[in-house]
């Protein structure tokens, strides 16, 4: 059996917040196969799309493989870098510095002396030196990783140095950072091809009815409409399905509310009025691959409410051809879209679900 069908084999054997693990068939085989060893990469998503499931449930999968180890480490902001990966990835590592001393100069230059990142360094290095032996592959998963720009920005160049140090050293390690955070893609023109940049979007069409029949006990609305709401997002179905138990007035009442107050952040710091916002939404939603040379895009990007998915990112899933994506620019979910629509249709702010339920249908 081919390695990646039988870690896709154990990755379905476990259990999610909707059923079981499904598809993903092709979003594994790049990450085990397509995405370099001695690299450090970054993987960007809509928030829920999977991205975590993925991860988790891989490095899971890994445990039963021959030849490989994994570890998935949750990154915590108010607790700092080194002391949240310690913690969630449950690994007591005394400190590497003197191994370090003579190389993190080489290594990573006057970024060293950010705070924090020598722990993240010397967590690196510990897990392959004290942990693991030079035969086996290893897959390090960074998960929620966000923060102010510059130190994001260093902490990917210092990573990107450790890692192909370990590599030039003979050790087979990969580093994946995982974020729902759509300024990263701000991160790329800064640090371009020093990090390898993926994309993973939401479930397809027939993924999404998969999971969606998982969970349709027989008061589930109609499977088209949740496709047009939420374009195959676990985590929005969980959403939907669990804490609004299928309500739509009470879930498209809640991303309306986002959006509410999106157009109002953006109208207090831009100063516009609410007559040009609707008619730079209008523009963006008639032609959203153009949406970068209106004012109120780059507000929409910093809040998750779009997501650049140009070819400065690897595909690692395949995109649906809908209203709500392009080429170059997606929502992260279609409702957003719909409410937009319904928005600039009533000329309004203030709409209820049912005139989005309207624009669907």
């Amino acid at each position: 059996m081919d390695v990646v069908e039988e870690i896709i084999g154990y990755m379905k054997t476990f259990k999610t917040d909707l059923g079981y693990f499904v598809d993903r068939e092709n979003e594994i085989e790049k990450i085990i196969n397509k995405i370099p060893y001695g690299r450090v990469s970054v993987i960007m998503g809509p928030r829920g799309c999977g991205k975590s499931t993925i991860a988790y449930t891989l490095v899971n999968a890994l445990k039963k493989v021959s030849g490989y180890s994994g570890f998935y480490l949750a990154y915590r902001e108010e607790e700092g870098i080194s002391k949240s990966l310690l913690r969630v990835s449950n690994i007591s590592i005394e400190s590497l510095r003197e191994l370090l001393r003579d190389r993190l100069e080489e290594i990573a230059g006057t970024l060293v002396k950010v705070s924090g990142l020598i722990d993240l360094m010397d967590l690196v290095i510990g897990l392959v030196k004290r942990r693991i032996l030079r035969e086996r592959e290893i897959i390090v998963f960074i998960d929620e990783f966000h923060g102010e720009f510059n130190e994001v920005r260093q902490t990917l160049e210092v990573d990107a140095n450790v890692v192909k140090w370990l590599h030039d050293m003979g050790y087979r390690v990969k580093t994946t950072y995982l974020t729902s955070d759509a300024t990263a893609s701000w991160l790329q023109l800064k640090l371009g091809s020093k990090i390898d940049w993926y994309l993973l979007w939401n479930l397809s069409r027939d993924s999404f009815m998969e999971i969606y029949s998982m969970v349709c006990r027989g008061h589930c609305i109609d499977y088209g409409l949740s496709w047009r709401l939420i374009g195959g997002n676990p985590r929005e179905l969980y959403v939907l399905t669990i804490r609004y138990n299928w309500s739509l007035r009470e879930y498209i009442g809640e991303k309306i509310a986002f959006i509410k107050r999106v157009v109002k952040g953006y109208m207090r710091e831009s100063r516009a009025r609410l007559e040009d916002v609707l008619s730079q939404l209008k523009a963006i939603n008639a032609s959203i691959d153009d949406s970068s040379i209106y004012p109120i895009y780059d507000y929409l990007i910093r809040n998750n409410v779009l997501m650049d998915v140009d070819m400065r990112f690897k595909k690692l899933s395949q995109l649906s051809r809908e209203q709500w994506i392009g080429d170059e620019v997606a929502y992260q979910i279609p409702v957003y879209y719909w409410i937009v629509e319904s928005m600039v249709k009533h000329h309004t702010l203030d709409i209820e679900a049912k005139h989005v339920i309207e624009e669907i249908e």
